[in-house]
């Protein structure tokens, strides 16, 4: 044969297998882009690239617990494209195609919920996400996606197709401090691969390098990376994280994304009156919803003498004139644009709120109270704060109970983990029940200190980062006492460990420990807390009655850089050392009687006992502060 023909054919071949390897192993075998089983589909002149398709599909609690209405479920998720100015020119985006179809397309048929481009205006170099809450089955799981990306030429910049898959491999948590410089942020990986977290960066942001804490277990892994940028975030900028991993052999990136709000944890109420702030203050009741003037008392007056945090209700983004008024004032932590919303509001709707409340003032993050988990997915990633309420005792509420005053316990718990997936990398606050004053339960209509106690460290242990109690009624203070006096105990243990949680993420670790017994494991680079609730008890119209369990053994896998060098129950009367003992990486706790639930540290060489011992001493004196 001729031996022009044949290297023809050879080329030719080569061609074809590269062609059909890409289609079967994907475009990011050969570059680092979008997600396994993708490709970029070439357009003319492209202005764009499609640096990482993300997909994560809808999920919910539906096995222990049911929502009274499911009739419009959840059968898409998250789409989350990531995409790069690529020319020396400004971009300008102004729409989107999905298998060919216009987003208008979608959108109107209730196919997508909604969404939005991050930012729209792309400098050269600069990178944008567009975010799209698709509820159709159309973007469930396994099915194939192409997305094609318009800007002001009316003509594709660029197409890329994939399959929708949830990556095992996520950024689970992005933290920021007061100062907008350093980044703390957890991934974790879930599955069977051998995973390794190669680096870190902030894209467009130069920074140090990453400090990491890495912990490798039977089918998971987990990271945690902390970094300082050069240079301060602005506020509400877009924050982009690319996490670089090894996995079988093969490198690739990871990505999430959040606005840039320094991150705090509050001890909230809703409610508060001149009568009761000094009172909600020594309970160590931090943060109130308030609206109104610069001029009313609470902002001229009470702020600084009691050093309240306030959440303002803004009326959806209709209020203006406040927030014009209220955005310089420092104890404004964030603007809640509705309570329950996803009752009465359509989500598209709610994008509408948390744009105009932006398009006002970027400086403070948005705030949405949630409380159907079938609907978390459609909401949850709209505002900068995600929060959620459900209470388990004589109360309101979106899920079936068993009774009608209450249901398990640990029902909260399922929500708050709900709430967390739907949201990550995003902190999430909770809405834990306090003293309000309904009357479903004919014999106590507030909850009992033990039941108060279990539902927030139901809450603690899924991964919340702020605590808001509901509520604070007079008359239900003055019927229950014992209540006011738990909701001050606790804020004790909570008010010493603040910080932990929020450089805290839950993490997979193997756990034994005796049958009706939830551990909830979560890690900071400082410590491994355990929160331990007691599930072995009866629902009842007066108090549920928990059966003590005794001598409990609690055996927990050490994350790498835990070395636990000491153990301690973080309690509301204080820190009390544990009997333990280290084995095979694993830690033998022993914390005696468990009647509700209990609180354990587990820390290495260094300061947290002596630094959690000082906070519970500066919580109890502020238990008796005279503000003056």
């Amino acid at each position: 044969m001729n031996p022009i023909l044949i290297s023809v054919r050879c080329r030719l071949s080569f061609q074809f297998l590269l062609s059909l390897s890409l289609a079967i192993v994907g475009w990011e075998s050969f570059a680092q882009t979008l997600q396994k089983g993708a490709s970029v589909v070439k357009v003319k002149d492209a202005r764009l690239r499609i640096e990482k398709i993300e997909y994560r599909a809808a999920s919910w609690e539906s096995k222990a617990l049911h929502e009274v209405e499911q009739d419009t479920p959840n059968r898409g998720g998250l789409i989350h494209v990531y995409v790069k100015n690529i020319t020396q020119k400004p971009v300008s985006l102004t729409y989107y195609q999905l298998n060919g179809k216009d987003e208008s397309h979608w959108l109107l048929g209730r196919f997508v919920a909604w969404h939005r481009y991050m930012d729209r205006q792309l400098a050269p170099s600069q990178m944008t996400v567009l975010e799209v809450n698709a509820v159709s089955e159309l973007f469930s799981e396994g099915k194939p996606i192409e997305v094609t990306l318009m800007d002001r030429t009316w003509t594709p910049a660029v197409r890329a197709s994939s399959a929708l898959e949830t990556d095992k491999a996520r950024i689970s948590s992005i933290i920021l401090t007061e100062d907008l410089r350093k980044i703390l942020f957890h991934f974790r990986y879930v599955g069977e691969d051998d995973v390794g977290v190669l680096s870190a960066e902030v894209v467009g942001h130069s920074s140090d390098r990453v400090n990491w804490k890495k912990h490798a277990g039977k089918g998971s892994t987990h990271a945690i990376g902390e970094l300082t940028l050069d240079k301060p975030l602005d506020p509400s900028a877009l924050v982009i994280l690319r996490v670089q991993l090894e996995q079988d052999g093969k490198q690739r990136y990871v990505y999430a994304h959040r606005r840039a709000h320094p991150d705090r944890f509050p001890i909230g109420l809703w409610t508060g009156t001149p009568d009761t702030f000094a009172m909600q203050r020594r309970v160590h009741i931090d943060t109130i919803v308030q609206g109104g003037s610069s001029n009313d008392s609470y902002y001229a007056k009470h702020i600084p003498r009691y050093g309240f945090r306030t959440i303002v209700p803004n009326g959806a983004g209709r209020n203006k004139a406040m927030m014009k008024d209220l955005g310089s004032k420092p104890g404004v932590i964030c603007w809640m644009l509705q309570d329950e919303p996803d009752w009465v509001r359509l989500p598209s709707t709610m994008l509408f709120a948390d744009e105009s409340t932006k398009s006002i003032n970027r400086t403070i993050p948005t705030m949405i109270t949630l409380c159907r988990n079938v609907k978390f997915f459609e909401y949850a990633s709209i505002p900068d704060i995600p929060c959620m309420d459900h209470y388990c005792v004589g109360a309101p509420t979106s899920s079936k109970w068993p009774h009608k005053y209450g249901t398990r316990l640990e029902e909260t718990g399922y929500y708050t983990r709900d709430l967390k997936e739907a949201s990550e990398p995003k902190p999430i606050w909770v809405w834990s029940q306090g003293i309000a004053d309904w009357d479903e339960r004919p014999k106590r209509y507030v909850p009992t200190p033990g039941e108060l106690a279990a539902q927030l460290m139901l809450n603690l242990g899924r991964g919340a980062k702020g605590i808001l109690w509901f509520n604070w009624s007079i008359k239900a203070a003055d019927d229950y006492p014992d209540a006011v006096a738990a909701m001050a105990h606790w804020g004790r243990v909570m008010r010493c460990i603040r910080g932990d949680l929020l450089r805290a993420d839950p993490i997979r670790l193997k756990t034994e420990s005796p049958p009706k017994l939830d551990v909830a494991t979560l890690a900071s680079p400082e410590a491994l807390f355990l929160f331990i609730t007691n599930q072995d008890y009866e629902i009842d119209d007066q108090s549920y009655p928990f059966r003590k369990q005794r001598d409990v053994r609690i055996s927990v896998e050490l994350p790498s850089w835990i070395t636990a060098k000491d153990v301690y129950s973080i309690t509301p009367n204080g820190i009390e050392d544990l009997p333990f003992e280290v084995t095979k990486g694993k830690a033998i706790i022993r914390p005696g009687d468990i009647e509700v639930c209990q609180l354990v540290a587990v820390v290495p060489e260094g300061t947290s006992k002596q630094r959690h011992q000082q906070e519970y001493e500066n919580a109890r004196a502020d238990e008796t502060r005279k503000f003056d």
